[in-house]
């Protein structure tokens, strides 16, 4: 009696383990930060009245802090598509990512 019995309580129980190491798999962060580098550095300043720094190249990473608009950083490299840059701003510690889109580059500046 007791062998059928543990069938049913280790099934359910390896279900339910398999569904939530599957689940953290597609939830989690990318493992990846990878940046091209961005030659000697550009300077850009941020536009949206507060915007946040993030540990990298994606929403999903933790937000290090808020900068706000008219904040000048440093592009060190972007990611794979070119939509993130990976910068350098005054009283934070990198690795840092800010969304390019929500920068500006001043005239005559290259882009990263």
């Amino acid at each position: 009696m007791f062998r059928h019995l543990s069938v049913f309580i280790a099934l359910p129980l390896t279900l339910i383990l398999l569904l939530t190491a599957l689940s953290g798999a597609v939830f989690a962060a990318p493992l990846t930060q990878d940046s091209t580098p961005a030659g000697s550095g550009t300077i850009a300043v941020t536009i949206p009245p507060r915007m946040n720094v993030r540990t990298g190249p994606a929403t999903t990473y933790r937000v290090a802090g808020s900068v706000p608009a008219g904040t000048e950083v440093k592009i060190i490299g972007e990611n794979a598509d070119g939509a993130w840059a990976r910068v350098e701003i005054d009283g934070f510690a990198g690795p840092l990512w800010l969304a390019k889109r929500l920068l500006r580059m001043p005239e005559g500046a290259e882009e990263a």
